[in-house]
């Protein structure tokens, strides 16, 4: 089965975590971090768990207590149902038998560090550009590769290709013709690269040239 890294904006939109472990700690760092509220099962709660909740006022909601198959089916069915689920209760039984629910009642669901239809990848945030990371060890991979990001992708870039974003949906520009559109993107585009991703230079040098942005 092939893979699709796919962005999701998670902002407000419910999600069901089943467990109490570092796993799902971690994940739901993740996703209230994205804006996601959380309800979140177990029947123990680490002390981290009531400092996420601080942290995260209105977005968790930690429910004390087992989730078995006869609930979880009740909660999918509901018009609470959450978008997505994330399993691990440490017991593989009870985990497969979640995640069967959950594909019965077709919402995607994840039991974490096990192949599943629904992977979360921890994202690595340049606005421009994104990266996915989901492995076991995805919390050190994120760190390197966002030290390595940071140098391979620079302040000037990350600022020129915001501004290009702009530019691109700007209205003036919505308004023109298509090709003449296009052409300006290129040229805009062209002079970016010129300029290592400076996007002030890369106006100035349209100028110089004659060229207009509208």
């Amino acid at each position: 089965m092939g893979i699709l890294a796919l962005f999701i904006d998670l902002e407000d939109w419910p999600c069901l975590l089943a467990g109490g472990n570092e796993k799902i700690l971690y994940q739901a760092q993740s996703l209230l971090e994205h804006g996601a509220k959380l309800s979140i099962w177990s029947k123990e709660f680490t002390p981290h768990f009531q400092q996420l909740a601080k942290q995260f006022p209105g977005q968790l909601s930690l429910v004390r207590g087992q989730l078995d198959g006869t609930m979880l089916t009740h909660i999918l069915q509901s018009q609470l149902a959450p978008r997505f689920v994330f399993i691990s209760t440490d017991d593989l039984d009870l985990d497969a038998e979640l995640y069967k629910i959950c594909e019965t009642n077709f919402v995607p669901a994840s039991v974490l560090g096990y192949h599943s239809r629904l992977a979360a990848a921890t994202t690595i945030d340049r606005t421009a550009l994104q990266v996915a990371v989901s492995v076991p060890a995805a919390m050190e991979l994120e760190q390197v590769l966002a030290r390595n990001l940071e140098r391979a992708y620079p302040q000037d870039w990350h600022e020129g290709s915001l501004s290009y974003v702009q530019f691109r949906h700007s209205k003036e520009l919505e308004q023109m013709h298509v090709g003449v559109k296009e052409a300006k993107l290129d040229e805009l585009a062209s002079a970016l690269m010129e300029c290592k991703g400076r996007y002030a230079a890369a106006e100035a040098k349209l100028e110089r040239r004659g060229k207009t942005m509208f």
